[in-house]
């Protein structure tokens, strides 16, 4: 692992541990005590968009289960744009929010929708193979 401080470290007491002004890494694993298992990570990752003019990475905060899937995952896209994911994402019930929605997905199929738009806003309520069931306001 890389580290660049831009400022020397010193000692803030006397149980060994240091203060610095600045620290700056690509990659930061948050491990349980004694060498254990990874729980968080703060991190860069590949654009969303490959297809992106400027291709800037994601940055990705992740709290993980004890098993390593990701519970909880908030990311900033390469257009500023934050979101969060709640669940696993590859597998079972997920939540989606973003500034301007709520969606909820399980098994692969969005249950529920929470927009803003410019009229208001919408809600929307699907069946399990995600066919539209409700939509409010009603058209």
């Amino acid at each position: 692992m890389s580290v660049t401080m831009t400022d020397k470290a010193r000692q803030t007491d006397g149980d060994g541990r240091r203060s610095f002004k600045e620290l700056e890494v690509e990659r930061i694993l948050l491990r349980e005590p004694r060498q254990g298992r990874v729980r968080a990570a703060l991190e860069f990752a590949p654009p969303r968009d490959p297809d992106a003019e400027v291709r800037v990475p994601v940055v990705r905060f992740s709290l993980l289960t004890p098993t390593g899937e990701p519970a909880l995952v908030a990311e900033v896209d390469e257009s500023g744009a934050p979101t969060v994911f709640v669940g696993d994402l590859d597998h079972v019930a997920t939540v989606v929010i973003t500034p301007k929605a709520l969606d909820m997905w399980d098994s692969g199929n969005i249950v529920a929708s929470l927009r803003s738009i410019d009229e208001g806003g919408t809600i929307e309520l699907f069946c399990g193979d995600g066919a539209l069931t409700v939509k409010l306001p009603r058209a």
